[in-house]
């Protein structure tokens, strides 16, 4: 699939009116099968208190929605 075919798919799902847990499900559903991955996940970074949660994953093992705390030292390399 070509990039300009993933970004017409994206569009209408990334503009549309739905909340953003179902807007990040469904992009992540496009980006998923144009790079035929098995799994995949998106976060939301959060800096006070520093943490990743997940807004969509795509996991058979792993349930919804995750969160991971960070170290001082993580959190600085993300923002």
């Amino acid at each position: 699939m070509q990039a300009s075919q993933i970004l017409a798919e994206l569009g209408p799902v990334l503009t549309g009116e739905r909340d953003l847990a179902n807007t990040a499900g469904a992009a992540l559903d496009i980006v998923m099968a144009a790079v035929r991955a098995s799994s995949g996940a998106l976060f939301r970074f959060q800096d006070k208190p520093p943490m990743l949660s997940s807004i969509a994953n795509i996991f058979t093992h792993l349930p919804a929605p995750r969160v991971r705390k960070l170290f001082p030292a993580s959190a600085l390399t993300c923002s």
